[in-house]
């Protein structure tokens, strides 16, 4: 929850951050998640 809380107040008009995880489905109810292997 931490980590999603960091990634909704970096969070801006110009850049969306993207949290790498295995478990997109919990962390993806937060914030933007990508599996980390997918992140280019």
């Amino acid at each position: 929850m931490i980590l999603a809380a960091q990634a909704v107040l970096l969070s801006s008009a110009e850049a969306e951050p993207v949290i790498a995880t295995t478990n997109v489905r919990h962390l993806g109810l937060f914030a933007k998640a990508a599996e980390w292997d997918e992140i280019n």
